[in-house]
């Protein structure tokens, strides 16, 4: 892979770029299916990212939208590279806990809806975008990897915490975020 290539931790599905590109041009999703020759309930998958971009529908969306079918097929192909990161990691994390006799539980469609609820960036600081997958309760220290367990987080906070268990770690972020992530668990607890 050439040094220059960026790979981010958070890439949104093509459907939210559409939806931005419609919103921009005053479309509504009808006005879309219209342009597009497609029917209302393929676009609707489409903005809602559940559609996948192939060359029909790129270039459908090129006439309908005015922006390049190669972009959308670039878009998709991102997208499609990203899934597959988040696939292994969580798949990694999983495999790490079964190995130490931990919960392993956690879905890649689990993680999705933590980073999303984080707005891609690291639970800790809020700073940074995240790029681990961090055990709040490692696994050293018997935590499993389970949707209410795991968080994003960026290197420099996942070195700073370590392997310590929360009561020794808390101090050393602020206490609404902590808080924050707490909230996080008791919702993914309570659905």
């Amino acid at each position: 892979m050439p040094e220059n290539q960026y790979h981010p931790d958070y890439v949104s599905n093509p459907g939210e770029t559409i939806k931005e590109t419609m919103q921009a041009l005053g479309l509504s999703p009808r006005d879309l299916a219209t342009r597009m020759d497609s029917p209302i309930d393929e676009v609707r998958l489409l903005i809602a990212g559940r559609w996948r971009i192939r060359e029909k529908t790129a270039r459908r969306l090129e006439r309908a939208l005015g922006v390049p079918a190669s972009f959308w097929r670039e878009r998709s192909r991102q997208y499609n590279q990203h899934q597959r990161r988040q696939y292994m990691k969580v798949l990694r994390q999983v495999r790490r806990a079964k190995a130490h006799g931990r919960p392993a539980t956690l879905t890649t469609g689990q993680w999705r809806y933590a980073i999303r609820c984080f707005a891609g960036r690291c639970a800790y600081c809020e700073d940074a975008p995240y790029q681990v997958l961090d055990h709040y309760v490692p696994v050293a220290a018997g935590g499993g990897t389970t949707a209410n367990n795991c968080v994003p987080a960026c290197r420099a906070c996942d070195a700073r915490k370590g392997d310590l268990p929360p009561g020794e770690f808390v101090a050393l972020f602020p206490p609404e975020n902590i808080e924050r992530i707490q909230a996080y668990f008791a919702r993914v607890r309570a659905s």
